[in-house]
């Protein structure tokens, strides 16, 4: 009856986990990309260094990009961005290429890449 207990609660405390470490992050992500899509302030930013995490979703690479954003309004700041890259946008993306960014005045590590509307 013991061991039962045990195995049931371990399996509580692995889901629990596998919830904490992939949903619940993602969902959080998410909700802060839609909130500066709305209300993040608008600026310039220059890659500083790109690199391949090895991750895929979809047959696409994720990256790690060190921004140096650059608002018009304030100081300029450093800020790490990891994003999901078609390997098109992925050829053009080098250091020191200027990229468009919208980010939080009130919290700078929140940051994302502006990407251009496409029609239709």
């Amino acid at each position: 009856m013991l061991f039962i207990f045990l195995a049931g609660s371990l399996a509580v405390v692995i889901v629990y986990a596998l919830l904490c470490w992939t949903i619940i992050p993602r969902i959080r992500q998410a909700r802060s990309s839609e909130r500066l899509a709305r209300h993040g302030a608008e600026a310039e930013a220059v890659i500083l260094s790109i690199e391949k995490t090895g991750r895929y979703i979809n047959n696409e690479p994720m990256v790690r990009m060190l921004l140096k954003v650059q608002p018009e309004s304030r100081t300029h700041f450093v800020a790490e961005v990891s994003e999901i890259l078609t390997l098109m946008d992925l050829s053009t993306m080098r250091n020191g290429t200027i990229l468009k960014v919208r980010y939080n005045p009130a919290n700078t590590r929140e940051v994302m890449l502006v990407r251009k509307q496409t029609p239709g």
